[in-house]
């Protein structure tokens, strides 16, 4: 239940006068209990004043939208730290005070934060470490319901902020703490020409999504998240997929669930990539790349351990030298069988005689950043198109598409053009039919 809590966005802003007057009775409410509680001494000053209502009011906006999701129970995370909740309408020391004051009042309840023992076969390969939980009250619930605010009447009372702004996100390259990686710190930047046309791209995006009708899933909102924010050699060229962000958002899904997506009362469908990273490293390296079969498919290997090499070595730049921490387990999970005898560094030499230019990457200056960033211009280049000249919207999940199943045909014709013209290799699509043509 609390893993599958989802990141509060904290963009949400009040636009009924109830839910302004009631961001300022709970931020008076909080100050009071800091006074009761020892936390304060004095009155915050104007700005400060207005930093906490508007904390107060995202804050209450996220928990009761959040209150929703069952599979987590109306769980909710949110990392502390100014660094994380840059490019928020939260800031630190509010979040601080709501969270020292709220669990006195009865208002929020909070799943501290924990390590995680990881196993392996009875031995213990590491930890990982979960962020604190947070979901309303039933008095919390109880006290917006007084003001008129509930998860039905939500969008009568807030609005998002990332439809205007804070739908691109820079953050920092991303840093290894022993086994796991941990997301690069959130970076301001600076707006560019560059940067207002990403921002139109998603708002003319988000903006049609808006007026189409989605069966099973919330209307999609995207951000953007770009990465390597620190690199002297960024330029809006590294990373940059695309993201739907609130609860019940529809990559939040497993991929049987997205299958029961309808769009204007139609059942979709997905549009998958196959190996695209791959393509797009032969494509824009000028070597030739039979797609008529498989890729992954290498006589004496299972599949499964070919991808994952592809995977890790495209995603380090590098050969392996072993297996990566849980591929066994992985493995068995997926198939049922033990994983043969054959090491990292054998399929890695494997994978290497099939795909030698693998190892120019390095010297080519080419790094799963910009595959991920090449990869998405293709992506939003075809949702443009399918939009502005089909009047199609279309789903983004990484490397692949969810479209009506009326428009698939359209949908692989744009994305083999878009791709094309990327790398000059046509991709290998793959069709997955929703449920609902099952």
């Amino acid at each position: 239940m609390l893993r599958n809590a989802q990141q509060a966005q904290l963009l949400w802003r009040a636009k009924s006068e109830n839910a302004k007057a009631l961001a300022e009775k709970m931020a008076e409410m909080t100050q009071e209990q800091e006074f009761e509680l020892g936390l304060r001494r004095k009155q915050r000053n104007r700005d400060a004043w207005k930093s906490l209502v508007r904390s107060v009011s995202t804050w209450v906006a996220t928990l009761v939208r959040h209150s929703q999701n069952a599979v987590s129970a109306g769980y909710l995370y949110c990392p502390c730290g100014q660094q994380h909740l840059e490019g928020t309408l939260m800031e630190d020391r509010s979040f601080r005070a709501i969270r020292n004051t709220w669990e006195a009042l009865g208002l929020l309840e909070v799943a501290p934060d924990c390590f995680i023992v990881q196993t392996f076969e009875g031995a213990e390969t590491g930890k990982r470490r979960y962020a604190s939980r947070y979901r309303a009250t039933p008095k919390l619930l109880k006290l917006t319901a007084n003001h008129g605010i509930t998860a039905e009447t939500f969008s009568e009372h807030f609005y998002d902020d990332a439809k205007d702004k804070n739908i691109l996100r820079l953050r920092a390259t991303s840093k290894r703490a022993g086994p796991h990686k941990d997301k690069g710190k959130v970076m301001s930047f600076r707006r560019t020409l560059k940067t207002r046309k990403l921002e139109s791209q998603l708002q003319e995006l988000n903006t049609y999504f808006s007026e189409q009708r989605f069966g099973g899933i919330p209307a999609p909102q995207l951000q953007r998240i770009f990465n390597n924010g620190d690199d002297p050699t960024f330029n809006w060229d590294m990373g940059g997929r695309f993201y739907a962000v609130g609860p019940g958002n529809y990559q939040s899904l497993k991929s049987a669930q997205r299958r029961t997506i309808t769009i204007n009362g139609e059942p979709s469908c997905e549009i998958d990539i196959s190996a695209s990273h791959l393509t797009l490293v032969h494509g824009l390296l000028k070597e030739p790349l039979d797609l008529s079969c498989d890729p992954y498919e290498i006589q004496g290997v299972p599949r499964l351990l070919v991808k994952k090499a592809l995977v890790t070595m495209i995603g380090t730049g590098k050969p392996l030298e072993r297996w990566p921490r849980g591929a066994k387990t992985e493995f068995s999970e997926e198939t049922g069988r033990k994983l043969p005898n054959l090491t990292g560094k054998q399929v890695s030499e494997i994978v290497l005689k099939r795909f030698p230019c693998l190892d120019r990457m390095t010297s080519a200056a080419l790094d799963w950043s910009k595959l991920q960033y090449i990869e998405a211009e293709a992506l939003v280049c075809a949702m443009l198109c399918l939009k502005s000249q089909l009047d199609v919207p279309a789903l983004p999940v990484h490397d692949s598409l969810i479209v009506p199943v009326s428009a698939a045909e359209a949908c692989e014709k744009e994305m083999k053009r878009a791709f094309e013209s990327m790398c000059g290799l046509s991709p290998r699509l793959k069709r997955k039919l929703g449920s609902l043509l099952q």
